[in-house]
């Protein structure tokens, strides 16, 4: 079934212009096209557009969208899934955020009462450093005496909201690459993957604390020892923690 420009707009919420933009920057481009240039979209191109938009949701610019797009190792499964380990963070944002709207009414009815720090909980940058205090005691215990520890709370604490949106994002894109290679069977030591694996590290001494790669791959075996980062990746990709730990090993000789 093919669908004219007008027809994907009112299904997908966007524009006609965004869409005619799209196909001039060669991000998403019809099927075919008819007289008078009319442009056709197949249900492929739909299921593109899903991923440009989920993407994009994902904060990534169009132009990196385009670059993921046209890789060969791109797959949508195990974009999917770290897509939605995005999106469920986002609902869990949300619904903090509902929670907080209706504790304000009723504040504001002289149902309960609020302080000023309850204002505010539920914002991405609050819950974020909520997330840090839960493991604040464990870090501290098991690295609180080191030079990277001390280096790490001091840039942290420096950090604004829009510093910590770029971090997130910028892991986001590189999580998203990796287990693209993954699925394709890119093996751990190809070019491609120790790439990201530099890139990775150098995201860590950059942000948070100089990182050698003695200290890096101690980092990729607790993503496999520990099951909370075990977890995290194997929910993108069921063995995405052991391959990274592999990149991480061989980029680390």
């Amino acid at each position: 079934m093919a669908f004219k420009i007008h027809e994907v707009a009112s299904i997908s919420g966007l524009s006609i212009r965004a869409l005619q933009h799209y196909d001039k920057i060669n991000l998403l481009v019809p099927s075919s096209r008819g007289e008078n240039n009319y442009r056709y979209y197949e249900n492929k191109d739909l299921e593109k557009l899903q991923q440009i938009l989920l993407l994009r949701e994902m904060g990534f610019s169009l132009n990196k969208i385009k670059e993921l797009l046209i890789m060969s190792s791109y797959d949508r499964q195990p974009a999917l899934k770290a897509q939605l380990v995005f999106l469920e963070k986002q609902a869990n944002r949300l619904n903090s955020l509902i929670e907080l709207v209706n504790k304000t009414i009723e504040s504001m009815g002289g149902k309960i009462k609020m302080d000023s720090k309850d204002l505010f909980k539920g914002f991405d940058y609050d819950s974020m450093k909520e997330d840090q205090k839960n493991y604040e005691d464990e870090v501290k215990e098991r690295w609180g005496d080191t030079d990277a520890y001390k280096e790490s709370a001091d840039r942290a604490a420096k950090y604004s909201q829009g510093d910590w949106e770029n971090i997130m994002s910028t892991q986001s894109e590189y999580l998203l690459e990796l287990a693209s290679l993954f699925k394709e069977g890119v093996s751990a030591d190809d070019s491609r993957v120790q790439i990201i694996v530099n890139n990775n590290r150098f995201l860590i001494d950059k942000y948070f604390y100089s990182c050698s790669k003695e200290m890096f791959a101690q980092l990729g075996e607790m993503y496999v020892a520990d099951e909370r980062f075990k977890s995290f990746y194997d929910q993108i990709a069921n063995g995405l923690a052991e391959y990274y730990r592999e990149a991480i090993r061989f980029y680390c000789k």
